[in-house]
């Protein structure tokens, strides 16, 4: 927040007006060969796997410092 009051320029409304232009987003995907499903559902997995990898880092480094061993890996 300081750098922008520093030096940011706000541009006004950018939400007001562009539901319209929103809207046809999925369909110029779609003509391009981009599936927003697929994407949607392959940008899903690899957050979950990456969720998964970070809480077992934290499980197991909470338990090294506690001392002990986590009872599961996952």
């Amino acid at each position: 927040m300081p750098a922008f009051a520093d030096h940011g320029r706000g541009s006004g409304n950018t939400i007001s007006g562009s539901y319209d232009g929103a809207r046809l987003v999925p369909s110029q995907l779609a003509a391009v060969g981009i599936d927003i499903d697929e994407v949607t559902e392959q940008l899903e997995r690899e957050g979950l796997d990456k969720f998964e990898h970070s809480w077992g880092e934290l499980r197991r480094t909470v338990a090294a410092q506690m001392g002990r061993t986590p009872a599961s890996s996952s």
